[in-house]
Order: C-alpha cells, then sequence, then structure tokens
C-alpha cells in the first residue's frame, strides 16, 4: 500500500511538472478555455492515492493563419486573360507613377478599377478602335473574351468574415429621362450589354450640378467614404461618364499584439531623410523573390486576399525599379512565393491618398484610338453631327494600413465626349518599397502601391 500512495504521489509529480512546462511555453491556464484551466486544476489536485486519470484528447491545431484556403466555387480567371491583365497591370503602374516616383512621393493604382471602366469603354467600340482596346486589354483576346474575364473578376465581390471587397460600375448619359425619346444619343443596346456583362447601373441625368451631386454621392457611396468625389463640374460636351468604383477592407488573418507594434520607430524616405514611424513586427510564412527584389506576402482573414510587399535590392531605387516592371517580371514574382520559409518583418503603418489624370498614361501603353476624334464608339453612340471619343480618365485612390488590417478604394471615372453636340529571411520595410493587394484566387493585382514617404497623407 505504501509503495502504491509512493508511486501515485511521484505519477502526480510527474504530471504537476508537465503543466507546468507546457504553461511557461505556451498559454497559462488565466489564456485557456475554461474547460482546459478546470483540467489542469483537477490534476493538480488530485488526491495522491488516486489513481491517475486517463489522458484527454488532444485539441486540434488552429488553423494555419497563411494557410490559402480552398478555392471558391467557380473557375479563376484564364491563363491568356490573367497574362494580359499582369501585362497591362505592370505597364499601367510604370507609366502611371513615373512623375510622383521621380519626386519621391507615394503612388497608388487600381489597375482592375481602371480595367473595368475601360472594358465599358471597349462595349461600345467597333473596328479598329475595338481591336485596339482587345489588343491592349486582353493582349489580343476578343471582346467577349474581355468581358468574361472582368466578370470573374466581379464575382469576387461580396462580404465574408473580416472582408469587405466591392465592385461596381455605372453609365451616366446625357438626354431625357422618357424612354424611348429620340433625344437620347446613345443606344440603349449598349447599355443593355453593360449591364448584362458587366453588371453597371445606368442612369439617365440633364447634366446639370445636381448630376454632379449624384454621381460624387455614388461614389462616395461605393467606396465606403474613402472617396468623397470625382468630379468637380460638366463640361457642356460631355455627353456620358463612364465609372468604376473598387473598396476593399480586411483585417490580417494574424494579427498584432501590442508587443509587436513599436512606436517612434525611423523609415527611411527617398530623399535619405529618417521619419518617424509605427512599426509593426511579424513572423510570416510567404516569402518572394525576384530580379532586383525581395518581399513577403500576409494574409487578410479568409486568405483569398493578401498584402505582397516587395524591396528592391540596395542601390535600386523604387523609381527605377517601379519604371522596370513588365507582366512577365510580375507574374514571376507573384509566381515565386516560398511557403516553408520564416520571414522575420517590419513593416509601417501609413495612409495616403492619390489621384490624376492618367489619360496620357494610357495613351502611352497602346491605347490611343479611342481618344482620337476618329474614334469609332458607333455601338455607343446613335448618329450624331460632329465626333464621339474618350477625354479625360480621372483615377483617384486611397488606402490605410495599421495594425487591425488595410482599407483601400479606387474610383476610375471616364469623360466620353462629343464635340457637337525555414530559413529565416528579414525583410524589414524601413526604406521606399512597393506594395500590391492581390487577389490569391486569381492571382492577379487588385492595388498596386509605392511607398516613399510615410509623412505624406
Amino acid at each position: 500500500m505504501k509503495t502504491r500512495r509512493i508511486t501515485a504521489a511521484i505519477m502526480s509529480l510527474i504530471m504537476a511538472l508537465a503543466c507546468a512546462s507546457c504553461g511557461s511555453t505556451s498559454n497559462s491556464a488565466a489564456d485557456l478555455p475554461s474547460s482546459a484551466a478546470q483540467t489542469s486544476e483537477t490534476r493538480t489536485d488530485a488526491p495522491a492515492a488516486a489513481d491517475p486519470e486517463p489522458e484527454p484528447e488532444p485539441e486540434p491545431e488552429p488553423e494555419d493563419p497563411n494557410e490559402t484556403p480552398e478555392a471558391p466555387e467557380g473557375d479563376p480567371v484564364s491563363p491568356e486573360f490573367r497574362a494580359a491583365a499582369m501585362d497591362f497591370s505592370a505597364k499601367l503602374f510604370a507609366a502611371a507613377s513615373e512623375k510622383s516616383l521621380s519626386e519621391g512621393k507615394n503612388a497608388l493604382i487600381s489597375p482592375e478599377s481602371v480595367m473595368m471602366a475601360l472594358g465599358l469603354a471597349a462595349n461600345g467600340a467597333d473596328g479598329e478602335t475595338l481591336k485596339q482596346f482587345e489588343e491592349v486589354l486582353g493582349g489580343g483576346l476578343s471582346l467577349d473574351e474581355i468581358n468574361s474575364g472582368l466578370k470573374t473578376l466581379m464575382a469576387a465581390a461580396g462580404k465574408s468574415d473580416g472582408v469587405e471587397f466591392g465592385i461596381a460600375n455605372s453609365i451616366w448619359a446625357r438626354g431625357s429621362k422618357n424612354a424611348g425619346d429620340d433625344s437620347n444619343l446613345f443606344r440603349q443596346e449598349y447599355l443593355d450589354a453593360c449591364i448584362q456583362k458587366l453588371g453597371a447601373e445606368a442612369f439617365t441625368e440633364p447634366f446639370d450640378s445636381t448630376t454632379t451631386e449624384k454621381i460624387n454621392n455614388w461614389v462616395n457611396e461605393k467606396t465606403l467614404g474613402m472617396i468623397p468625389s470625382v468630379i468637380d463640374e460638366i463640361d457642356r460636351n460631355t455627353y456620358m461618364f463612364l465609372i468604376n468604383c473598387i473598396a476593399f477592407d480586411a483585417k490580417w488573418n494574424k494579427g498584432y499584439s501590442d508587443n509587436s507594434v513599436f512606436e517612434d520607430r525611423e523609415f527611411t524616405n527617398a530623399s535619405g531623410e529618417k521619419e518617424k514611424c509605427t512599426m509593426l513586427s511579424s513572423t510570416e510564412s510567404v516569402y518572394l523573390h525576384g530580379e532586383n527584389a525581395r518581399g513577403f506576402m500576409k494574409y487578410y482573414k479568409g486568405g483569398r486576399y493578401s498584402f505582397a510587399a516587395v524591396l528592391p535590392a540596395e542601390g535600386v531605387s523604387l523609381s527605377d525599379y517601379a519604371s522596370s516592371l513588365t507582366g512577365e517580371k510580375l507574374t514571376q514574382l507573384l509566381d515565386s512565393r516560398l511557403t516553408d520559409q520564416e520571414v522575420e518583418v517590419l513593416m509601417p503603418e501609413f495612409k495616403f491618398d492619390w489621384g490624376d489624370s492618367i489619360e496620357d498614361q494610357i495613351k502611352a501603353i497602346g491605347l490611343t484610338a479611342p481618344f482620337d476624334k476618329s474614334a469609332d464608339l458607333s455601338k455607343m453612340f446613335k448618329s450624331v453631327d460632329g465626333s464621339t471619343y474618350l477625354d479625360q480618365v480621372i483615377h483617384k485612390t486611397h488606402i490605410e494600413l495599421d495594425r487591425s488590417g488595410t482599407k483601400a478604394a479606387a474610383v476610375t471615372s471616364i469623360d466620353v465626349k462629343c464635340d457637337a453636340v525555414m530559413e529565416t529571411t528579414y525583410v524589414y520595410l524601413d526604406r521606399p518599397f512597393l506594395f500590391m493587394i492581390v487577389d490569391n484566387y486569381n492571382d492577379l493585382p487588385i492595388f498596386i502601391g509605392a511607398l516613399n514617404s510615410v509623412s505624406a497623407e
């Protein structure tokens, strides 16, 4: 009997030491679910003479916060569309960001938003103008294939736990509100096509000050208040606005505790000056590497979307790196991801807005025909005196990244004129870097940006 008591006491002591050891390396009893804490107390307080209770079933391991979830229903975009969209994204970012980055400023575009707005325009084009749309937007794909790709991207929109992602298209046409009124210059068939193929809302308005207010209110709503307005006034020769809005609001899948947030740290801007900022520290498991650059990916809730940061090599300016981007390089960078390697990360909290007229940059990447007065937009308008063509393209973006997650928004407005009427790697983002918000399922960037300064807003 004495031997049994001694044996039981030794067993209890071993179990108590095991529990204490677990507590020193993981969660304490106070941090565990109540059932787990009670189990621990039961073991340590058991009478010495009692036989040890059977070991409980081990709790399942928590889901890996960096693990990509199962694919959602439906197919991703085709490889051909992805290649074309990557090429368009890289070229447009290089062209649109050139001035800002050369001046040491930040830049941010949404190639997906611009593609959506230009897709609305493409559905009204014909002849050589349509062929150029197909070449620049789709790399030679047909308009039907481009519409199919854009529709697939729109299918991603919606709300889920921790993520809100919205895409909205609209057409605002000058004319009478009376159906069938011949004073309307646009073709109803065109509006119907954009509604059916790209989910566009269509509005017929008098194009006065009330229309300006309505358009801006629509933009404000669709961007979740991040971009309050896109136009100031309507030119008398403007007969249509083609508008896309994108809004993204997501929480990190693996968040930041208080002891991983460091205030009063330094970021070296493009001019070599030190700026104070808040740095976020984490260990990530997705490493990116490419020509003259390395980086990482950090998932948002659910794993469908992620934040990707790309740090140019020492001696390579962010401006030079951005200007060298091609669709092929961007594809190789995202496809280079390694998931078996720890990446120690420092990332600044930041917030800024960007906005500009980008029609010249769109022309620079090869889409010139729709902006010429000889443009063929015959599928958009009825027979009119004078020329119809695309004029100003306004693109505005907003981003704010902090310890909770990321909010980003974009609006693209096209003015249609009628002139007649395991090895640990370190990536410390403490100097200028490029970043993206990526649709992991389609492997395409929703936003591409560049941070030269953390103090700019």
